[in-house]
């Protein structure tokens, strides 16, 4: 038998706004059951040019560390998203110089075994933790703006429309390596997290970030796909590229596989309902009456567990599940497919890893 397991939900939507080019990438890893997920979400500089090629060098860096751990684990999970940062700082430079330009890109990237949850991130991409329905934490900007907030100039909410927002201080890409900020923490079932740039957290409350992690089983991609579009309506005329990835703990017990158990429950299902209908039609009625029992009706339930979705090479496939209907039947629910999503996707965001940089 093995232990109590977690798989991942893990949605994805991305939107290039009003800009001219999109210049955000994403991309996520998993190794199958009982493995951790590796997911990274990446805003490319614009206003150092190259933005696009740096997103996605970024996206390439963690796609080719994936395949060199996926099957042997990273034993410190902290050391090694540390050590992925240096790497794809390396590529993002690399990259721009074949292009001849000083790229830079902005990350925030999550390792989890479902038990613990591990990030990193340089720039303003956030990833948003949420726990009992509510948001508990979220990722410090490296930014100006962030220090005026800390110095209780800027409120929480008015930290998006600032105009120095887009002052940076830290990125991949330039001459110094980055000091990305590291954080981790225990999750449970029901837990999640958000892993987003700033064009979509800048447009959002967090009673709509909230809303969005509680949707049910089976409608989060729609949920998400409209939060995106919701948060490039706001943008307006200067709509950021804008993109986001949610990831959801959906609790599963013991061992089995989980389609296999499924069937097994429904069996018992079907098996106990047939009982039941064969002592309530009275086949049995001089015995239960003996008892004391009076032949009274017994119901059959089905039990009832959490849906989810996991993921297969990098694709998030939807695990049927039941839920209680009558006469032992199953009903499966599962989460939609999520939009695919290459390595290369562009947007149009700035920033620095030499000091303070603009968009």
């Amino acid at each position: 038998m093995q232990g109590e397991k977690r798989p991942f939900g893990v949605v994805s939507a991305s939107s290039q706004g009003a800009r001219d080019y999109q210049e955000d990438a994403l991309g996520h890893w998993w190794g199958g059951d009982g493995r951790p997920l590796f997911v990274v979400v990446a805003d490319g500089a614009g206003g150092h040019g190259g933005g696009a090629e740096a997103a996605a060098a970024t996206i390439a860096s963690a796609a080719a560390t994936w395949e060199g751990v996926k099957d042997g684990g990273v034993g410190d999970a902290g050391a090694f998203l540390g050590q992925w940062m240096k790497d794809a700082h390396l590529a993002v430079n690399e990259a721009s110089a074949k292009i001849q330009r000083s790229g830079r890109a902005v990350v925030v990237a999550c390792w989890t075994d479902g038990r613990k949850a591990y990030w990193d991130h340089a720039g303003d991409s956030r990833l948003l933790r949420f726990h009992g329905g509510k948001l508990v934490e979220r990722t410090r900007d490296d930014s100006v703006v962030q220090i005026l907030f800390e110095r209780g100039e800027v409120k929480e909410e008015e930290m998006g429309k600032h105009p120095d927002q887009s002052r940076l201080l830290q990125s991949l890409g330039g001459k110094e390596f980055p000091s990305p900020r590291s954080e981790n923490a225990e999750v449970e079932a029901g837990d999640g997290l958000i892993l987003c740039t700033d064009g979509f957290w800048e447009h959002l409350s967090v009673g709509e970030l909230e809303a969005l992690m509680a949707t049910p089983v089976g409608e989060r991609q729609g949920a998400l796909d409209r939060a995106v579009a919701e948060a490039v309506s706001r943008g307006g005329e200067k709509a950021d590229n804008t993109t986001a990835t949610l990831i959801h703990f959906g609790e599963v017990k013991g061992g089995g596989g989980g389609v296999m158990r499924w069937v097994i429950l429904a069996l018992i299902g079907v098996i106990l309902g047939c009982l039941g209908g064969w002592m309530y039609r009275g086949k049995a009625e001089g015995l239960w009456g003996k008892m004391g029992l009076g032949g009274e009706k017994v119901e059959a339930v089905v039990p009832v567990a959490f849906s989810t979705t996991e993921m297969v090479n990098g694709k998030v496939v939807p695990v049927a599940e039941p839920k209680e209907v009558p006469n032992g039947k199953t009903d499966p629910v599962s989460d939609g497919e999520p939009k695919a999503k290459g390595a290369n996707q562009e947007s149009g965001l700035g920033s620095g890893g030499d000091g303070e940089a603009g968009r």
